[in-house]
């Protein structure tokens, strides 16, 4: 396991009036080169669990292991640059973070502040731009001249120059179009193909049916479901229970059983599943 958290808790301003407990005892892992989604419903401390990845915050109880780097509550954590270069922590609307002058530069600060020469810096950010789908003629444009996706691609560039072992997004299509959206999720599957391995905090499932293999499910700071996408999606109702939206093949796959229309009642693949409503096969 490339993340493996033991009874981590956190909570937020403790021995005050206002402390709460955002998890509770967690334990869970994350598999190298997965791509694991996390859900849960808005406070269930999806955000709040990713952040420890990268030691952005640290265990009020318990601890986490990340890539044999061992944090554990209470105690300073030693040597933060190589984890952080390590994790690479893509926040919900990464764009509000570009400040540089142009986009070149903004991609190049990584880098530079990791001590990587000028030269080298800028073959980086050229390549890292290449591979969010951005070319030499964005190199000079200011970040504020960009849409929205395109400031995004920007954003992930930046991370991505710093050759992350693990990327963790945070509601990474938030905001975007339909098409925006299946193309931003089709370079963090191209990313995760290439080795990198993969965390998405989600609330889209059809993300998680189309994209993850593994998934965590939150509920009030504990963990309510770790598995496989298709343990998730065909030996639970945890979508249903929780108030998730289901994803629209399995929607389908209700309404063919309700019409007693035979086919694979456990396949997460549209052509599987029409190929088997054709020639009428079932589980």
């Amino acid at each position: 396991m490339i993340i493996q958290v033991e009874k981590l808790s956190y909570e937020y301003s403790p021995n005050s009036v206002f402390a709460y407990h955002a998890l509770k005892d967690v334990t869970t892992s994350v598999r190298e080169g997965s791509f694991t989604a996390i859900v849960g419903a808005t406070g269930s401390g999806k955000s709040t669990l990713v952040q420890h990845f990268n030691a952005l915050i640290t265990p009020t109880g318990g601890s986490l292991t990340v890539d044999g780097k061992l944090i554990v509550a209470n105690q300073k954590v030693k040597e933060l640059k190589p984890l952080r270069k390590k994790v690479g922590l893509v926040f919900q609307f990464p764009e509000y973070q570009l400040f540089e002058e142009t986009i070149l530069k903004d991609v190049m600060f990584g880098p530079l502040n990791f001590g990587v020469t000028v030269d080298d810096a800028r073959a980086i950010a050229q390549e890292s731009l290449i591979r969010v789908g951005l070319d030499s003629t964005f190199y000079e444009r200011s970040p504020l001249e960009l849409s929205g996706g395109q400031k995004r691609r920007v954003a992930i560039a930046g991370i991505l120059a710093l050759s992350p072992k693990i990327l963790v997004l945070d509601e990474p299509t938030a905001g975007l179009d339909p098409e925006g959206s299946a193309s931003m999720m089709s370079l963090f599957q191209n990313l995760n193909a290439s080795g990198t391995t993969i965390i998405m905090i989600t609330h889209d499932l059809n993300h998680v049916l189309n994209y993850a293999t593994d998934v965590i499910m939150l509920d009030q700071g504990v963990v309510v479901f770790e598995g496989s996408k298709e343990t998730f999606f065909n030996e639970t109702d945890l979508h249903e229970d929780y108030g998730l939206v289901k994803p629209p093949l399995l929607e389908l796959r209700s309404l063919l059983k309700e019409a007693k229309i035979s086919f694979n009642a456990h396949t997460l693949d549209i052509n599987i599943l029409a190929q088997s409503i054709k020639e009428g096969k079932h589980d």
